[in-house]
């Protein structure tokens, strides 16, 4: 698992691919249960990252079924939430939203903050997307404050932009630029 996430970490998603995948070979137990959670999810991901959705999806269901197998519920709500991601990717709007706010409440019992943040990042944008102006700007905000309880301020590359969006629909043209300017300096900074 130390390894595939080295690789991960450095964007080599064919090797942690290759070192996730040995996981499988190794007895599961109580004592190594997270950690084969997180090597089955880190899975999902690298194919999420390579937009290999269906076999992103395989890997977080299979977390899921895990996570129950092993009442480890904070591992379930991330795969939830890395699940409900995939939906948005494919423009399954609606479906995606149920699996973020359940990711949301999980990740709200363990106070992770990071994990609220990203996922009302990606309900902003489905709610952008559908025309849910207030709806969009409530995640906003809760995002916002997610994002500094976590300390987390590389997500505003994420979050800016929407909010830049959020603003020029709205027409406050000026706040809109404002934060595509914010998005530039944050991409530049974090990515």
């Amino acid at each position: 698992n130390s390894l595939g996430s080295a690789y991960y970490f450095f964007g080599d998603l064919q090797h942690a691919k290759t070192y996730y995948q040995k996981v499988f070979k190794i007895p599961v137990t109580e004592f190594n249960s997270a950690r084969f959670l997180s090597a089955i999810n880190n899975l999902g991901l690298c194919y999420q990252q390579l937009q290999m959705l269906d076999s992103a999806d395989y890997y977080f269901l299979q977390t899921i079924d895990f996570a129950n197998t092993f009442s480890n519920e904070q591992f379930r709500g991330i795969a939830t939430g890395n699940l409900a991601k995939n939906l948005l990717m494919k423009g399954k709007l609606d479906e995606a939203i149920p699996l973020f706010r359940e990711d949301i409440r999980i990740a709200t019992i363990y106070d992770d903050h990071g994990l609220i943040a990203g996922a009302n990042i990606n309900l902003a944008d489905i709610y952008l997307q559908k025309g849910r102006m207030d709806s969009a700007w409530q995640a906003i905000i809760r995002a916002r404050n997610e994002i500094s309880l976590a300390d987390q301020p590389q997500r505003l590359r994420l979050l800016f932009p929407l909010m830049s969006k959020w603003y020029s629909r709205n027409g406050k043209h000026e706040l809109a630029v404002d934060y595509l300017d914010s998005t530039i300096t944050a991409t530049q900074k974090y990515y």
